[in-house]
């Protein structure tokens, strides 16, 4: 089981991951530009970061920590080429795009499994580069969707959130989420909640005076003494109405 936590930065969230033995595996996520603004050690920053999501407070207020601080950064990167003449990359051999909703373990698991049909398909008599051309192909597709899906994560975390919890798309966002969009189907459900996505994103964009636009609800904050939005009647089926934002406060 994995926990996720937004934090208030608008590209920042952090993970909790219960592990064996009473121990946990907890770390966060943030954009460069906010880690070099605080300008303190690694523990001073961490600790700011926890204390802004009481849950993640909750849940870590008695643990001590037990190894080094680690800090890891430029983390992305994406392999051209992930065949050859007797090899296929899987894994974190060919691409890693973010640590986020766990793609790592996706990317490992089902291009091991694609890489293992395959080279079944050649030792049973077909054409190497015709097959080693499907994997490389399918495994393309599937992690380029996943990049995008983060990509829309990182670009507005609201509007992410609303297509996760509105009943006309929060299946679609689970079934994606749950991974293996390397098939079809699968393929085709990402490519039109990214689709939806992005238009959403870009009529967002559109309204000057949208709370969902990036730094918009914190701006609203610091220029209204801290007071939170009024409730609105949800929006008219349209997830950038601005009304929808009392979708995901309740």
């Amino acid at each position: 089981m994995i926990f996720l936590h937004f934090l208030g930065f608008e590209q920042a969230w952090a993970w909790d991951i219960p592990l064996r033995h009473g121990l946990r595996s907890v770390g966060v996520v943030v954009d460069k530009d906010d880690f070099k603004k605080y300008g303190t050690d690694n523990g001073t920053f961490f600790n700011s970061l926890v204390r802004r999501n009481r849950s993640l407070a909750h849940s870590i207020r008695n643990a001590e920590r037990v190894r080094p601080w680690w800090m890891e950064g430029d983390y992305s990167y994406k392999i051209d080429k992930l065949r050859g003449n007797g090899w296929l990359l899987i894994g974190d051999a060919l691409r890693f795009v973010d640590p986020v909703f766990s793609t790592g373990v996706d990317v490992a698991s089902y291009s091991a499994l694609y890489a293992f049909d395959s080279i079944e398909k050649v030792l049973g008599g077909g054409d190497e580069g015709v097959a080693f051309g499907e994997y490389e192909l399918r495994i393309n597709d599937g992690v380029d969707a996943w990049y995008e899906i983060i990509a829309l994560f990182y670009k507005l975390q609201n509007l992410f959130t609303i297509f996760a919890v509105d009943r006309r798309f929060r299946e679609k966002v689970v079934r994606i989420l749950q991974g293996n969009i390397y098939i079809p189907e699968s393929l085709q459900r990402a490519r039109e909640i990214i689709n939806m996505m992005n238009n959403a994103h870009d009529r967002i964009m559109a309204q000057p005076n949208s709370l969902l636009r990036r730094g918009a609800i914190a701006q609203y904050l610091s220029t209204h003494n801290g007071s939170r939005p009024s409730a609105k009647s949800p929006g008219s089926g349209d997830p950038s109405a601005e009304g929808a934002l009392t979708t995901v406060e309740a």
